[in-house]
């Protein structure tokens, strides 16, 4: 066996997580039933890109939406009202999570006396992704502003995303990272 072949086929393990069509026609002490040496065969991997349950260019699009809602949803100021900071965040959500967050925003104690908030993403990182969900943590560094002065500190949300048209996704629940969605298809019985 060549060393390309070798290089070949053990990438094809690694990317395809196992390459069952690979295998030696004879073991090495038997004779093999034809004259000459044993050879290996390797079938070709598929690109990693099809393995995958929706497409790179999908999975990009989820990963905006995510990025897009996590600024939207760290980002206020207490001299807006509510409603300002709901107007960016329903455009990217489901019509239920929608109706939570004007529900959270409507409760007493909840707006934020004297405080604006500006969050920037960092980075994103897939945490699950299957057919018709995706979860993306997303990493926000958030920086406070208030009469006592101001804070800086850097969070991670687990932004749960579900399709909504071709190629387009919608935030379906979001919450911090570290007790965030671990999966679990959105609408399904526990």
């Amino acid at each position: 066996m060549t060393g390309r072949r070798l290089a070949a086929c053990a990438t094809a393990l690694i990317v395809a997580a196992g390459c069952a069509a690979c295998t030696t026609s004879q073991p090495q002490h038997s004779p093999p039933p034809h004259p000459g040496p044993a050879q290996a065969s390797c079938a070709p991997a598929p690109a990693p890109a099809r393995l995958l349950p929706v497409s790179l260019t999908s999975m990009a699009a989820a990963a905006r939406t995510a990025a897009r809602f996590t600024a939207a949803y760290t980002t206020w100021n207490w001299q807006q009202p509510p409603g300002q900071w709901l107007a960016r965040l329903r455009p990217l959500a489901t019509a239920q999570l929608a109706r939570q967050l004007t529900h959270a925003a409507a409760t007493p104690g909840s707006t934020r006396a004297r405080q604006s908030a500006t969050g920037t993403v960092t980075s994103e990182q897939v945490r699950m992704l299957a057919p018709g969900m995706i979860i993306i943590t997303v990493q926000v560094r958030q920086v406070t502003t208030s009469p006592t002065g101001t804070t800086r500190a850097v969070t991670s949300l687990a932004i749960t995303l579900v399709p909504h048209g071709r190629e387009r996704w919608v935030v379906y629940d979001a919450e911090p990272a570290s007790a965030g969605d671990a999966g679990g298809v959105p609408g399904a019985a526990p």
